[in-house]
């Protein structure tokens, strides 16, 4: 492995100075041929050679180990970091430190040396003699929401015979991240909700209608609604008839975690409520994947980010991880174009939740949602609401 050599403290002067003092000091002593004059040049001169080994066995055979570990938790958890680092020569490193930055979402406080916009700085004082190797291993607690990595990671130690402050930097060495999730935020009336969609199975009890799979069509009669009767069929028959559609237990899940809000002019900006959006969001797929169903994950976010249904573990870390990385500064699409997407694939009925704000220039493709068989709801202040058809901008 590579190290990048660079020196805190300079005493180049200093060297040079020993070395002009050397020059002059052979020439005296070849002109007074006397033995102390010569034992002080040899031992002048046996320091540069010294000197001069030593700094090219500095970090030769030094190796960095960070295992590959699971770095990924919820908040008020803790994350293991582990560092080694092995010493394959017999050049000591003595009263040295290990130094690092990382995002604040995690912190460890007995190594934290200070915090600058948004940044921990980490300082561990080392030693590593020769033939030896050094192990650490850092917990950190989980503060809040968020991804980075290690950055500006250095060893530093004191040089043996100059007494020089060196830093080795590590050459092309990637850290695995630290993710921190979104916090759970629990939403009330969920538990309700799920109740009524147990499986996926085909039954004539179901309280669902899927209106794109229709079986046949009945006598008309006058509870019926209207917009349910057969017109060709009717027409046929010289009677009127009322369409019947397969009754089912399964329902897709949809979530639209809407991340903006809309100011008074129209203007999209990044919700101040995004935490609690994306704790809710994850608190629902949570509950819906850990109960075997099958979800989509729809966000306004960095233009459009869609994760296709699924229901394994796999998917919720990614959804997870998702929820993770979205920024504040995240470019935004409006709500309306996921509404709209959804009503032109739509393929079966779906329970579809939003979380965010949801105004009235959604409530056009909401009502035709609604009209295919679909099932809206809205999150309000950690409360799941039923969305029902309302006036919408284009009449």
């Amino acid at each position: 492995m590579q190290w990048k050599i660079e020196k805190i403290t300079d005493n180049e002067i200093y060297h040079q100075l020993t070395l002009t003092f050397l020059v002059l000091l052979t020439i005296v002593s070849l002109y007074l041929d006397r033995s102390l004059v010569f034992l002080l040049v040899g031992i002048i001169g046996i320091y540069h050679l010294c000197l001069h080994l030593y700094n090219r066995r500095i970090g030769r055979n030094l190796i960095l180990k960070i295992p590959k570990q699971f770095k990924k938790a919820f908040p008020d958890e803790t994350l293991i970091l582990t560092i080694k680092i092995k010493n394959k020569s017999l050049l000591p490193y003595l009263n040295g430190y290990i130094s690092f930055k990382i995002k604040d979402h995690v912190l460890n406080e007995e190594y934290l040396q200070s915090t600058w916009r948004g940044l921990n700085y980490y300082q561990i004082p080392v030693s590593l003699p020769g033939k030896s190797e050094l192990s650490l291993t850092i917990p950190f607690k989980t503060v809040k929401r968020g991804v980075g990595r290690i950055k500006d990671f250095n060893f530093t130690f004191s040089h043996l015979l100059s007494f020089e402050q060196l830093m080795l930097y590590p050459i092309e060495k990637k850290f695995n991240e630290l993710i921190v999730f979104p916090k759970l935020q629990a939403v009330d009336k969920m538990r309700e909700i799920q109740n009524q969609n147990p499986g996926t199975s085909v039954t004539v009890h179901s309280p669902y209608e899927d209106v794109l799979q229709p079986i046949g069509t009945r006598d008309y009669v006058s509870s019926d609604p209207f917009q349910r009767i057969h017109w060709k069929a009717s027409a046929k028959t010289q009677k009127l008839q009322t369409k019947i559609y397969e009754r089912n237990r399964y329902i897709a899940w949809t979530i639209i975690v809407n991340i903006s809000d809309r100011s008074s002019l129209g203007n999209l900006y990044t919700s101040p409520k995004l935490e609690k959006i994306l704790s809710e969001a994850a608190y629902i797929t949570r509950n819906i994947i850990k109960d075997g169903h099958e979800v989509e994950v729809y966000l306004n976010s960095d233009s459009l980010v869609h994760l296709p249904e699924n229901n394994d573990i796999t998917h919720l870390k990614k959804i997870l991880e998702q929820l993770t990385r979205v920024d504040e500064g995240s470019l935004i699409i409006p709500v309306e174009n996921i509404l709209y997407r959804l009503y032109q694939s739509q393929t079966k009925s779906r329970m579809i939740i939003v979380i965010g704000e949801s105004d009235e220039s959604n409530n056009h493709y909401i009502n035709k949602l609604i009209s295919q068989g679909n099932h809206l709801f809205q999150i309000n202040d950690s409360h799941i609401i039923p969305v029902t058809k309302g006036n919408d901008m284009y009449g």
